[in-house]
């Protein structure tokens, strides 16, 4: 009994950690996205952002995707 409630808080945990995760992932990618706007930020810094935006947010996509993907999944099991 012990250990199946151990084992539930780990998945439980797991699946907080990923939705964290998941969050983080989205809402970087709105900052990112939204640096352009500030005035604080050079001109000549804007060409490294755009430089590196691409794998940022493929990245951070794939991230959020697979969440998504993988709770669907889990409660199409059910």
């Amino acid at each position: 009994m012990h250990q199946e409630m151990v084992e539930l808080n780990l998945r439980e945990e797991k699946a907080q950690t990923q939705k964290q995760m998941a969050w983080v992932a989205m809402v970087s990618m709105c900052v990112y996205a939204l640096l352009p706007i500030f005035p604080f930020i050079p001109e000549d810094r804007l060409a490294t952002l755009a430089s590196l935006s691409d794998m940022l947010f493929l990245s951070q996509a794939s991230v959020v995707g697979l969440y998504f993907g993988a709770t669907a999944y889990m409660a199409r099991g059910k």
